[in-house]
């Protein structure tokens, strides 16, 4: 009798795995008619040269903190096996998030079935895999540090759990690595100590003195790590990224920006919970109202609520219902690292729902299993059928909503489009817009899409420095100037603004402040070829030759085939009659293709 339960459960375990699998293969289907979009994509994979190499030196590269609040070392790692694979194809990126989406799936099901049986457990993961709210993270390549970060989290606390069942060390030490790895993904995982406490205490009960006490010295060495890698997130080593410092637009806030930020939060939280119930006008970025006094009845009508919530979790608890409690605090502790109480980049995204959700979706099931719980066993199978009718319906509107919310994320014009549908005030969507019209050559068009944008946010610092690269494109460089100089103003690390400033700079002959930007730049960047070039040429302008020579080689070394650079050292090792060299130089350009008959008619006149 035992041996044939125990086949049934296998049995049921795989048919779950089965549907999981299945229906979220089905509803995600369309993303592999995807593109990259002009939204991280071109920057974190198109354009990342880290990826591009999986030799130790590579991967020891990814691990060198650069990004301070933005250390996410496992995604690019991550990227990089992808290209190994696949290239620079958009479907082997895409299918990567595809099964890591699938994966967390998974991990909720058997998170959530150690504390509620099928079919509750099993509708709970159904509905985390196509909920609407999750296409952000599953869909859009850049996001893949949420779905890597999940499903390292939830790993860690299926491990602890495992390590309290059977007492073996092997699953706490995987279980303090998981934690690490999820770290690695995304510092949203910090949360994850609290997690394993959340849940182990509903599924045991209220512990004693004794117990809390064993509990903390066994999350200590979690804790441990969660303190190394929130360190590592506050350092920087070497070069920054294309986007600059992730703190650095922190620190230069304004004191009443991050107060309204924090008292807008309770309504984002408020909206946050009506985009879970009903997911419609999903948007890349939501227009929040900015609050700024505590008096304000939005500000107090939500924050009410999550009072009124996080006691009913506790009541919850000390009732027994200690599934109702897991799924509220789960909810409240996950969120709490985006909450905003140290102000981040964004107020509400989708993808900061990605692990909250969890808590909402078991929620959700129990809700609408409620009426076939309630149906008598001795009614007929037909009104037990039509109990499950509104499980079903929730199940096929939030996949309906899912598959069209996909097609969105197609290409750059329809995310941002889409976007600006629903948020016209979307000062990122409006970027992307003004970028498209850029590179497609229409700069007037651009200029007044930026312009509206900082009419928005004015301070916003990618905007500001696009504007100054249209006005530089224009040859309108005292206005190229200001934009810049606004842009670093706001973050002061940001490369692009330096770099293009540096180049305005040099194009109207104000030689030592173009000098001191491209060492802003090295000193942010130091293998930055194009700083160094550049530096290479004014010293040659300014007659210079020592330090010119010293910087073109330098930026050679980097970029052997540079042709630039390699054209400047060319006509320089003319000058100094330096034959030999400047023969290499002009065999190597022209293999390059490059026209080196004017550097030739120089050569014999050259001492």
């Amino acid at each position: 009798m035992g041996a044939s339960n125990d086949t049934g459960k296998r049995k049921r375990a795989l048919l779950v795995v089965a549907l999981l699998c299945v229906v979220a293969a089905i509803v995600f289907a369309n993303i592999f008619k995807n593109d990259f979009v002009g939204y991280d994509d071109q920057n974190l994979i198109e354009g990342n040269q880290k990826i591009r190499s999986l030799s130790p030196a590579g991967i020891a590269r990814m691990f060198v903190p650069t990004h301070r609040g933005n250390y996410q070392p496992l995604r690019t790692f991550s990227y990089a096996l992808d290209y190994a694979v696949w290239g620079m194809r958009p479907f082997g990126f895409q299918l990567t998030n595809l099964i890591l989406h699938m994966l967390t799936a998974l991990g909720v099901w058997l998170l959530i079935r150690k504390l509620a049986p099928d079919p509750t457990a099993a509708l709970a993961a159904v509905i985390f895999a196509i909920h609407p709210i999750h296409v952000e993270s599953v869909t859009w390549m850049s996001a893949r540090k949420d779905v890597l970060c999940l499903a390292f989290f939830l790993a860690a606390v299926l491990l602890y759990e495992r390590s309290e069942s059977n007492q073996k060390v092997g699953p706490y030490l995987a279980s303090i690595l998981a934690t690490g790895l999820a770290l690695l993904s995304k510092l949203t995982a910090v949360s994850i100590p609290l997690c394993i406490f959340l849940f182990m205490a509903c599924r045991d009960g209220k512990p004693d003195r004794k117990k809390l006490r064993r509990t903390a010295i066994r999350l200590a060495p979690h804790i441990l790590v969660v303190i190394l890698v929130v360190g590592l997130n506050l350092v920087r080593i070497g070069t920054v990224s294309s986007h600059g410092d992730a703190l650095a637009g922190l620190e230069h806030a304004e004191r009443a920006l991050t107060r309204d930020v924090r008292l807008s939060m309770p309504l984002v939280v408020l909206r946050y919970i009506g985009l879970l119930i009903v997911p419609t006008d999903l948007s890349t970025h939501y227009d929040v109202t900015r609050i700024s006094s505590a008096a304000d009845p939005r500000f107090i009508a939500p924050m009410a609520l999550i009072l009124f919530l996080t006691a009913l979790g506790i009541i919850c608890f000390a009732r027994g219902r200690r599934l109702a409690a897991f799924c509220l605090g789960w909810f409240a502790i996950t969120f709490l690292p985006t909450a905003n109480i140290i102000p981040a980049g964004a107020m509400m995204t989708d993808r900061y729902m990605h692990i909250p959700s969890v808590g909402f979706s078991v929620l959700l099931a129990v809700a609408l299993l409620y009426p076939a719980r309630a149906a008598s066993a001795r009614e007929k199978s037909t009104m037990r059928l039509l109990a499950l009718l509104p499980a079903v319906v929730v199940a096929l509107l939030f996949s309906t909503l899912t598959i069209r919310r996909n097609a969105d994320w197609r290409d750059t014009t329809s995310l941002f489009s889409r976007t600006l549908l629903v948020n016209p005030r979307s000062v990122d969507a409006l970027l992307g817009v003004g970028a498209m019209r850029f590179n497609a050559g229409d700069v007037d068009s651009a200029i007044e899409v930026y312009r509206k944008a900082l009419e928005i946010d004015p301070n916003h610092y990618r905007i500001n420095a696009a504007l100054g690269a249209a006005y530089k494109s224009k040859g309108w460089l005292n206005e190229a100037i200001e934009a810049f100089e606004k842009s670093l103003a706001m973050n002061p690390d940001y490369l692009k603004a330096h770099s293009n400033l540096a180049l305005c700079y040099y194009l109207q002959k104000r030689y030592d402040e173009a000098i001191v930007e491209h060492r802003e730049v090295l000193r942010l960047s130091p293998d930055n070829v194009a700083s160094r070039a550049g530096l290479g040429r004014i010293y040659l302008d300014i007659g210079e030759h020592e330090f010119a020579l010293l910087e073109l080689d330098r930026a050679l070394e980097i970029s052997p085939d540079l042709v630039p650079a390699l054209t400047d050292r060319a006509g320089l090792l003319i000058q100094l009659g330096m034959r030999e060299q400047t023969l290499r130089d002009l065999s190597r350009l022209e293999s390059l293709g490059a026209d080196t008959r004017a550097l030739r008619a120089k050569l014999p006149a050259a001492k």
